[in-house]
């Protein structure tokens, strides 16, 4: 019988729909608070949103939402659909655009769900009560860009907000809507951060229990600060050994019951100034996580974490 290494997002969407079930990426239109002057201009240190490898298509949400659910019904008919509020920060608007764009991604049959990428200090009372309106009508997720929880790191990559600020938006999150899922983007690679203070990252995770994770490796993108901070020697980044060792090891302590909704990064290549990785990521992980050492929550202690 095969082991299975991980909770796959494809696994819990499948036995939850019962069939295949693909995220579609689009972009609202809407700005940042660590952009537009509120908090900061020139946004996180590390972030440059043209280099996602989500739908770049132009136009309304619907004619996006159109575009990219053509592509993969040609090869997959009969798949369903969750829109991907992707890019920048997407409850950071007046609340009535929020409701226009959210209603108009949920306006066909074959979309079972939202998925709404934001900051944990975008969480307003009325942005709230309108994503507690949409979980009454759909699957909701609410991805939360925490990347570490560690105060000097987040100063360091100018998130705009304190490991505090996020806490409270998610506290308030949970305690306002009951059915949400909730999704962490954690960064191992940060400038700074050792082994150590990733994996306390990991503990806190399974301490706040959120429904998913995703984890990323620090690359260094065109067009962000992180780029002339990399060419001109101050940060070094993770080889991609290192990156699996921590990797492994954090799904090892991670609880067994938080889905993983990515392993890796899939950032744009062009946009990549380092790692240059000439390599078959894909193909390297899988044989990484065959190794019988690995298996999400073989070290997680249940007791630790009770309330």
């Amino acid at each position: 019988m095969e082991t299975i290494r991980y909770y796959s997002f494809s696994s819990f969407l499948k036995k939850r729909f019962g069939r295949p079930v693909y995220k579609i990426s689009v972009d609202a239109g809407f700005t940042c608070p660590n952009r537009d002057g509120t908090k900061g201009i020139n946004g996180c240190s590390f972030c440059n949103n043209e280099s996602f490898s989500g739908s770049k298509t132009k136009g309304s949400i619907k004619e996006q939402i159109r575009i990219s659910k053509e592509r993969v019904l040609s090869k997959r008919k009969g798949s369903l659909f969750i829109v991907y509020f992707q890019s920048y920060t997407n409850t950071y608007a007046d609340v009535s655009v929020l409701r226009e764009k959210y209603y108009e991604a949920l306006d066909e049959s074959d979309i079972v769900g939202l998925s709404i990428g934001t900051r944990g200090d975008c969480l307003g009372d009325d942005v709230l009560d309108l994503l507690k309106e949409i979980s009454e009508k759909t699957m909701l997720w609410v991805e939360l860009g925490l990347e570490t929880i560690h105060n000097e790191t987040l100063k360091r990559i100018n998130r705009g907000h304190t490991y505090e600020d996020f806490l409270n938006g998610y506290c308030r999150l949970r305690e306002r809507i009951k059915n949400v899922y909730t999704c962490f983007h954690v960064i191992f690679g940060l400038p700074g951060e050792t082994r150590e203070m990733i994996f306390k990252t990991i503990r806190e995770i399974n301490r706040l229990k959120p429904d998913a994770v995703k984890f990323h490796d620090l690359e260094i993108v065109k067009n962000t600060a992180f780029e002339k901070d990399y060419y001109e020697g101050r940060i070094k980044l993770l080889d991609y050994n290192d990156y699996l060792e921590i990797l492994g090891e954090s799904l090892n302590i991670l609880s067994p019951e938080i889905v993983i909704q990515r392993l890796y990064n899939t950032t744009n290549v062009n946009f990549i100034v380092a790692p240059k990785k000439n390599l078959d990521k894909r193909k390297l992980l899988n044989i990484f996580l065959n190794r019988e050492n690995i298996i999400q929550g073989s070290k997680y202690n249940e007791k630790v974490y009770k309330v």
